[in-house]
């Protein structure tokens, strides 16, 4: 309990924002696009640790440019599956390797998210049109909060900026002393260095969710999308995060789903099922563990599925594509690619600057 007070305001309040923002967001851009701004927020939140404003007309162009392009590409890719399994593939392939610098998947969950909406919601007409200017406007927002958030954070910029450059003289030292992690290649008359792990990440990545994506859209599964979102949560870096991840989202997926099972049991009404839905959404903040957030979203994701589908059905849908996924994600890791932690931090450790 003493670990939940000291939360209990903020995140109350946190909360209270982000449901008033998804509500106008809706009702704006329409219900079909809600799932963007959810993402939109998400973005929001990671990169505020970060300071965009130092160079603010270069990092605008890049948010706008990322969302713009997976917008369009997602709308592309679900028009034509075949050419979605290619352009699929590259995307989040790029997403995989470009958003992975520091070697952790912070700064993709937002994005790669957002692509796997939009392109498992796919809209037309004015929803189209008004899911772009809707990716326009997360990018103008996120902007905009960054220069509310750090404008009064003048010296601690300078500070930033002393760190960033610190950061980048050791990256630079760790590129000169590690050669392993990363292949050279020769492409027009110039040398590409390409980093091995993010490579391999991003590989198989981008492999995977266009490969279930296709064979959701060719099958016709409804909640086959369950499935990429699965893949996309428990493909990682290092192979111990994978198995670990997947274990968690299973376990958690199972009870999840158990609490709505038992939930819908014994209450009859729509007025108290939805308030469980709200619940789960406003504890979610609250807990940091990968299982623990897996049984929240599973109760926030499955129980709009049983109020017209039945509990029973809907939990056996979820369940059955996640441990699917879980399956492929941990087969795809073991053939292609395993490391460990211990692997990079034992290089560190051998580095004489």
């Amino acid at each position: 309990m003493k670990e939940f007070l000291p939360k209990l305001i903020p995140n109350t309040i946190m909360f209270l924002v982000i449901t008033v923002f998804i509500s106008i967001f809706k009702s704006v851009f329409g219900e079909i696009n809600s799932s963007v701004g959810v993402t939109i927020v998400v973005a929001l939140l990671v990169l505020m640790q970060k300071d965009l404003t130092k160079k603010p007309i270069e990092n605008f162009l890049k948010l706008l440019t990322i969302n713009v392009f997976l917008g369009i590409v997602s709308h592309i890719s679900y028009g034509n599956m075949w050419i979605g399994i290619v352009l699929n593939f590259i995307t989040l392939g790029l997403i995989g390797y470009l958003l992975t610098k520091d070697l952790n998947k912070s700064i993709i969950l937002p994005y790669g998210l957002q692509y796997l909406f939009m392109l498992y919601k796919p809209v037309q007409g004015i929803d189209f049109t008004n899911r772009m200017i809707a990716l326009i406007f997360g990018a103008v927002l996120i902007m905009a909060s960054q220069y509310i958030v750090h404008s009064s954070k003048k010296e601690a910029n300078a500070v930033g900026e002393v760190e960033d450059r610190n950061k980048l003289e050791a990256e630079i030292c760790v590129a000169k002393y590690d050669n392993d992690e990363y292949k050279k290649f020769r492409l027009f008359e110039k040398d590409i260095y390409i980093h091995k792990k993010r490579a391999l990440y991003a590989i198989k990545l981008g492999a995977l969710t266009s490969i279930t994506a296709f064979v959701t859209q060719y099958l016709g599964l409804a909640q086959g999308a369950w499935m990429s979102y699965t893949i996309f949560s428990l493909t990682e870096i290092y192979s111990e995060d994978t198995k670990v991840r997947s274990k968690k989202r299973v376990e958690g997926t199972m009870i999840g789903g158990l609490i709505v099972i038992i939930s819908f049991l014994v209450l009859k009404d729509d007025t108290s099922r939805t308030l469980i839905i709200l619940l789960a959404g406003y504890l979610n903040p609250f807990f940091k563990d990968y299982k623990h957030i897996i049984i929240l979203v599973t109760i926030s994701s499955v129980a709009p599925l049983a109020l017209s589908h039945g509990s029973i059905f809907a939990v056996g849908q979820r369940l059955m594509f996640v441990i699917i996924g879980a399956i492929l994600a941990l087969i795809v890791d073991k053939l292609i690619y395993v490391t460990k932690h211990e692997d990079n931090f034992n290089k560190m450790a051998s580095i004489k600057i």
